[in-house]
């Protein structure tokens, strides 16, 4: 139902931008007459640009597709389409097109595309506004008028430039036909669904490895699984067996803990012994320390002390008291000292300022002294006043500047009002010139459209000129058609030649009905045919088959005889395979679990060797190490004996330590009664008759006293190290101790349990070798079985298809059907070739006759017109004879008025130039004025503004000086001095009072100091007195301490503790060799479970089925896909065949029609295959002529037809085409379709035209639009269909295109 209804053209090409040109499309056929260069091929652009948006060929990108800005003296012009159509749906649509041209600034012109606005008028009366902004409209008409840009572009509006096309270079010529039949659009998709497919199949690949690897996963998930939960078992046992070790030894460790304690307790006793020891050495060296600094020993009681000591805190804390408040009052006094320094700055800084003022305020005099003076001179004002009386001054200086201003603006106001009288000037002659500028403007206009009026009636009576001699041969050339017309009538029998044609059409009838009896057995030997290439297939099949069944039973020989022996299956290979597999992968289960046990035993026992070696080693190496400490103490002697040697030197010094401490008590004892009697206290010896040996005697004694204090140092050194030997040899006891039981018992043990263990590791090892041996040949036929298991699935299928394929053949030989005839395919189908020639011998003939009738009628009716035609021209010519007195009269007229308006244009030009030369020197001089004038205003405006500035600075320093005046700064600097002065008096005041309190606050101190010193006297006395009395009762604890000490038995708890500590080391080793198993074990539980964990391996089943079925989705798509694109090529080839096929006849059938030579019985496109590519990516592609034939031989049309051939070739296959690629839209646009055609061809092509339209006329989407400017093609196609007018398309007088409907 599509079909156009009217084009509105704007500003394209030669039409005019200011006025729309409107075109009605009417059906079936709408004419276009017009001379060349008018803009006939403009309507078929404008429809063509509407529809597609394409800009036509050789417009230079779009810039001379519209009018040039340069024919119009503007710099854009713009131009706009609008086509109205109604599509297959009944919709209406409207589409305007919007562009322009614009000019540069570098002169050259840019195309560019603006609005496209769609409305489209539904068939329920609904109306939607379509923006192209919002749709792609090329796109949106292609659609609603069901055909292809390509066909709108080279079938249906075609240029006559481009309408040549079929018979173009043959690359060409495939290039229009692959995007007609948008065979590039489909291989691409073709080549891009086998890349997708290719992909794929390499992506499968990826998947399938990647099921494997997940599967592997899988496997290896269950099996460390299983081993987990096994680990889990042993480990519970463990714990158990350790749980019962624990509570074995824990009444063991109690008792220990005890004797732990004792021992604790008595090391704790003696060490406080020891401490206590040395703290009363330590108090008794203070004493010694604080007797030799204190200068007196206080003999007063404690109470005495303690009064003394704070009536000297007392006095103390008075004196302090009073260096404070000293020093309070010294702050004070800095304090305020410092405030009358700040004031004393300050006031200087005033001073300061105020003098600097002074000194600015006698500057400003002078300054504004001289300014008064110099302005003065720049006014020429005289006058006695003086400078300080400022209003005065400055009054008289404002009044002759603002005279000044005054003279200023009576200046300006002369200036302008010259300006403006010279303005007034040139308006005057510009508008004098304009005026007589338009006249002559004017007068040429008239001067052009007399001239062309004038030379188109000369052109009239030029052409009248000849009208006699024309009116006789038009006369002549009627009565010669005439007589023509009766012989060609007498010549030919119309009546024999329909008899004739009526008896060709039944042996037609005949011969077709013995073709379809031909066909109907040829399609049944055709399809016994496609049976028996099945059966040969099937029979291939099996054949193929066999030979792949004994392929794969000759590659796996070996390993069948060695799964089945000689009882190899005859089919199920796959069941018997996987049975044997399952029966051996028990074997091997049975096994492995047994080799587990095994190797379990062999990693506990040699766990347990290299606990027990580790063991060992430890020990040796705690021997070697005890043996080193007890050699660095006893230097080669045996232990006991050390000890022994080291308690007797202890004791010994500890009673010579005694003797020490007390011989000064007893020497000085012994001196002292000395001294009182004649007689030895000890010997009773009388010393009166021997006074010299008692003084000796005293004197020894006195001599020894001295020495004793020195020895006794030494002897307490000596005994510290004594003692601290000891005690180190005691520490190192429990190790002599433990280097006997290492020696003989632990290590030898040790070394017996390790000789058993490595006999019961090598028994172990040889039982796991030997069921490893046993597992290799389980284990051979499981890999056997996995190895062969693919290829026996298919041994199986290809069996299974052996049988599928001979159930197959004996249904084919069923399905064969016997024909009536004993004729084969090939001599069916010879028999149905020579009946097809003979049938088409008989439409030949069939055609000829009747296209000799045709053309007899043809030329009787072409004669009739030319009859019509010369008569009307005669009537023409007669009429244009009676109007050449009133051409005559008209041509005088318009030579004498174009006369007069040449003098009239030749005076008016010479005032032209004299206004001219008066506008230009009025210019000249206002200009001349204006540069004068601004100058003079602009030197005067200069000297104001300087004059108001000076003047400004005077009064600002007036202002100045006034506001010192006014402050009375002279005063204000005489009392700040007196002030300053004041100040300074009380400064000096306080730094006297500052120097005494700093020398009374230096006194008091020095007699505090002073009296410290005896209050530290005092201090130490307390001190001495603390110590004394600590040493007391040091001495009663030390006596406590060594009868604890004597009430414990230490080598009864030791020798229970060595018993406990052998028990607890058996049983600690016990339970360290389960530890260490359970520790074994419980790693690899961790580890398994961190295995376990691993997303691999916890999500391994899921991801296994994930990928599986990911792989079947794939490989369905892959087989959709491979299948899909056959399909699509088989359709597409199926569809380029049929539409070949269709064209062609429609191609003959016209140009059988229309042609009326006798060298070309038909026309053809042959096409020819051609394929490209390898492999999966070959694709089918056609290459394409055009070829003539004669007598059965193909010729290629190209480059061996005339113009008119060509013209006529191309037109037909284009009609052809539209014919085929446009059944929703049956528009089609020929553009001078009679270029190069001679007469006769005309005449035909008119007739075939006129047959195509009636054919055409009752489907509603038919409509034919011809252009031309053969006004007789013309007149033949308006006759023959009947049509009420046609549309004239001319230039008008601007040069403008328009088109106009003619009635005829």
């Amino acid at each position: 139902m599509s079909h156009l209804s009217t084009l509105s053209i704007c500003g394209v090409r030669l039409f005019s931008p200011e006025e729309n040109q409107k075109v009605t499309f009417s059906a079936p056929v709408t004419l276009f007459l017009g001379q060349n260069g008018c803009g006939k091929t403009t309507i078929i652009e404008c429809i063509r640009y509407a529809l597609t948006g394409d800009i036509p060929a050789g417009t230079g990108s779009g810039q001379g597709f519209l009018n040039d800005p340069d024919m119009t003296h503007v710099s854009v012009t713009k131009g706009n389409v609008k086509l109205k159509y109604t599509d297959n749906l009944g919709n209406v649509i409207t589409i305007s097109r919007f562009m322009q041209v614009m000019k540069k600034p570098d002169g050259k012109m840019q195309f560019k595309s603006m609005d496209v606005n769609i409305r489209k008028h539904e068939a329920n009366g609904e109306t939607q506004d379509i923006s192209g902004r919002c749709v792609d409209a090329d796109n949106f008409c292609c659609n609603s008028l069901s055909v292809s840009k390509s066909i709108l572009n080279n079938v249906l509006f075609c240029h006559q430039e481009n309408s040549f096309w079929p018979l173009d270079e043959p690359k060409k010529l495939k290039e229009k036909f692959d995007e007609i039949f948008e065979a590039v659009k489909y291989n691409k998709y073709i080549e891009y669904v086998r890349k997708d497919i290719k992909a794929r199949q390499t992506e499968t690949k990826l998947i399938r490895e990647k099921v494997d690897n997940k599967r592997r996963i899988k496997d290896e998930a269950e099996k460390c699984r299983a081993k987990y939960e096994e680990r889990k078992v042993k480990l519970s046992e463990l714990q158990d067996k350790i749980r019962e070790k624990n509570d074995n030894i824990k009444p063991l460790e109690d008792r220990r803990v005890e004797i732990c304690d004792l021992e604790e307790s008595i090391g704790s006793l003696q060490r406080s012994l020891v401490s206590k020891q040395a703290e009363r050495k330590g108090l008794q060296d203070q004493q010694e320390t604080l007797l030799k600094q204190i200068s007196f020993v206080f003999e007063g009681t404690d109470e005495e002390l303690q009064n003394r000591i704070k009536s000297f805190e007392q006095i103390q804390q008075t004196e302090e008291i009073q260096i404070k408040q000293l020093e309070q009052k010294n702050k004070e006094i800095i304090a305020e000292n410092n405030t009358v320094s700040v004031a004393i700055q300050k006031i200087q800084m005033k001073i300061g300022e105020l003098k600097e003022e002074q000194k600015q305020h006698k500057n400003k005099q002078k300054e504004v002294k001289s300014l008064v003076e110099r302005l003065r001179n720049k006014l020429d004002i005289n006058t006695s006043t003086s400078w300080d009386h400022t209003e005065a001054v400055a009054d008289e200086l404002e009044s002759a500047i603002q005279k000044q201003e005054k003279e200023y603006e009576k200046l300006t106001k002369e200036q302008e009002k010259e300006e403006k009288d010279l303005q007034t000037r040139i308006d005057t002659a510009r508008e004098k010139f304009v005026s007589v500028k338009q006249i002559i403007e004017s007068k040429k206009g008239l001067i052009k459209e007399y001239g062309e009026k004038a030379r188109n009636i000369r052109e009239q009576l030029d052409e009248l000129g000849s009208s006699d001699s024309q009116l006789k041969m038009v006369g002549d050339k009627i009565e010669k058609l005439q007589s023509t017309l009766s012989t060609l009538k007498n010549s030919f029998s119309e009546k024999d030649k329909n008899k004739e044609i009526d008896e060709l059409k039944e042996a037609i009838d005949t011969k077709e009905q013995y073709l379809d009896k031909l066909e109907r057995e040829y399609r049944i030997l055709q399809q016994n045919y496609v049976v028996e290439q099945n059966l040969e297939r099937e029979n291939a099949a099996v054949t193929e088959k066999e030979m792949e069944i004994n392929k794969i039973k000759s590659k796996h020989a070996s390993n069948f005889q060695l799964l089945f022996g000689d009882d190899i299956p005859e089919s199920n290979y796959k069941r018997s395979i996987t049975r044997i597999q399952n029966e051996e992968d028990a074997k091997c289960k049975k096994l492995t679990i047994r080799i587990g046990k095994l190797e379990k035993s062999v990693s506990s026992l040699e766990t347990k060797l290299k606990m027990r070696k580790e063991t060992l080693k430890s020990n040796k190496e705690e021997l070697t190490t005890y043996k080193k400490k007890i050699e660095q103490v006893c230097k080669g002697k045996p232990f006991d004996e050390t000890v022994k040697e080291s308690y007797t030197s202890k004791e010994t010094l500890q009673k010579q330590k005694g003797q020490y401490s007390s011989a000064k008590i007893m020497y000085e004892a012994f001196i002292e009664k000395l001294k009182r009697d004649a007689c030895c206290p000890i010997c009773k010896t009388n010393f009166t008759e021997k006074p010299d040996y008692k003084e000796d005697i005293i004197k020894s004694m006195a001599g020894k006293i001295v020495s004793l204090p020195q020895k006794l140092i030494e002897n307490e050194k000596k005994l510290k190290e004594a003692e601290e030997a000891y005690n180190n040899l005691q520490r190192l006891k429990p190790v002599s101790e433990e280097i006997e039981t290492l020696s003989h018992s632990k290590i030898p043990q040790l070394e017996e349990e390790i000789q058993n263990l490595e006999e019961e590791f090598n028994d172990t090892q040889m039982e796991l070798a030997s069921d490893k041996a046993q597992l290799e040949l389980p284990q051979r036929k499981v890999e056997v079985c996995k190895s062969v298991i693919s290829d026996a699935t298919l041994l199986d299928k290809y069996i299974d298809d052996v049988r599928t394929s001979k159930t197959n053949i004996d249904q084919l030989k069923s399905e064969i059907v016997r024909v009536p005839s004993e004729r084969s395919r090939q001599e069916t189908e010879a028999e149905i070739d020579v009946g097809k020639a003979d049938l088409s011998n008989l439409r030949h003939k069939y055609d000829s006759s009747k296209k000799m009738l045709d053309q007899h009628r043809e030329r009787c009716q072409t004669l009739n017109d030319q009859i019509q035609s010369e008569t009307r021209k005669q009537l023409n010519i007669q009429k244009l004879l009676q109007e050449r007195p009133m051409l005559e009269t008209q041509l005088k007229e318009f030579d004498e008025k174009l006369s007069t308006l040449r003098n009239e244009i030749e005076e008016l030009e010479d005032e032209v130039r004299e206004h001219n030369k008066q506008l230009t020197a009025a210019i000249e001089d206002r200009q001349a004025a204006v540069k004068t004038n601004n100058k003079l205003r602009n030197d005067e405006s200069a000297k104001i503004n300087a004059n108001k500035a000076l003047l400004g600075d005077i009064k600002r320093l007036y202002s100045a000086i006034e506001l010192y005046v006014k402050n009375n700064t002279e005063s204000e600097i005489d009392r700040t001095v007196e002030d300053l002065a004041k100040l300074k008096m009380k400064e000096k005041d306080l730094e006297d009072q500052k120097n005494k309190i700093i020398d009374s606050i230096s006194t008091k101190k020095q007699n505090l100091a002073k009296k410290e010193s005896e209050y530290r006297d005092l201090n130490d006395n307390v001190i001495l007195r603390e110590r004394k009395e600590s040493e007391k009762k040091l001495i009663g604890e030390i006596s406590d301490l060594e009868k604890n000490i004597a009430g414990f038995n230490y080598r009864s708890l030791r020798r229970e503790k060595m018993q406990i500590d052998e028990k607890l080391e058996l049983a600690h080793r016990e339970i360290n060799t389960l530890i260490g198993q359970k520790d074994e074990i419980e790693e690899q539980i961790n580890e398994l479970q961190k295995e376990l964990k691993q997303p691999e391996k916890r999500d391994a089943f899921s991801n296994y089925l994930k990928q599986l079925h990911e792989l079947k989705i794939e490989e369905a798509i892959i087989d959709d896909m491979a299948t899909y694109i056959n399909v699509l090529e088989k359709c597409v080839l199926k569809f380029h065949e049929d539409r070949m096929v269709h064209i062609n006849r429609i191609i003959r059938e016209l140009w059988r029609e229309i042609y009326k030579g006798n060298d070309i019985d038909y026309i053809e496109i042959q096409t020819s295959e051609d394929m490209k590519g390898g492999g999966p990516n070959r694709r089918r592609t056609y290459n394409y002529k055009v070829v003539q034939v004669k007598n059965s031989i193909e010729l290629e049309m190209r480059g061996r037809c005339s113009a008119g051939q060509k013209v006529l070739a191309c037109l037909i296959i284009r009609i052809a085409l539209a014919e085929t690629f446009s059944n929703h839209c049956g528009i089609l646009a020929l553009d001078e379709p009679t270029t190069n055609l001679d007469k006769d061809n005309i005449i035909s092509l008119s007739i075939g035209l006129a047959n195509l339209v009636q054919e055409r006329e009752a489907a509603k989407n038919f409509q034919l639009l011809v252009i031309t400017h053969d006004e007789e093609f013309l007149a033949v196609l308006t006759r023959t269909l009947a049509t009420e007018g046609y549309w004239e398309v001319k230039r008008n007088h601007s040069g403008f295109s328009t088109v106009e409907r003619k009635v005829l």
